[in-house]
């Protein structure tokens, strides 16, 4: 699709408040343009990124996953959001200094295995008080 195509679908809905990811949004060389445009429209734009490239400085909301630490350019994001898989967490809080902090198990395929890493993001929820819980609420209801 088009800038122009996005903006004019977007604006076909009374929430105004966009969030672009999906594969990774930051390598989409129009980036800007899409963000630029969108604001124009009236959108809060937001952005979920894996951090790896820079971001135009416009967007309202960047909420950051990362998945190779050294790999990670985006450091001060909005949001952080981990993939838990019973890493150790303490990178991130040295590296980061975000105004959300999420921790999100990861979905393994096996319910023991992901039971296992719920509980564990759970005690460390409750330990560390920075950190928030994270759900796929759709996995959770059966969704896909």
């Amino acid at each position: 699709m088009s800038i122009e195509e996005i903006v004019n679908l977007a604006s076909n809905y009374t929430p105004r408040h966009v969030i672009i990811t999906g594969g990774e949004p930051s390598l989409q060389p129009d980036l800007t343009e899409l963000v630029d445009a969108l604001h124009a429209k009236g959108f809060f734009v937001q952005i979920e990124t894996n951090g790896t490239q820079p971001l135009p400085d416009s967007i309202d909301w960047v909420t950051c996953s990362p998945k190779i630490l050294e790999k990670t350019v985006v450091l001060r994001p909005h949001e952080l959001k981990v993939v838990f898989e019973d890493q150790d967490l303490e990178p991130y809080e040295r590296i980061f200094k975000p105004e959300v902090w999420s921790l999100q198990p990861c979905d393994r395929g096996n319910t023991t295995l992901n039971r296992r890493l719920l509980n564990r993001a759970i005690k460390i929820v409750l330990s560390r008080p920075q950190w928030r819980l994270s759900l796929q609420t759709h996995k959770l209801i059966g969704i896909k």
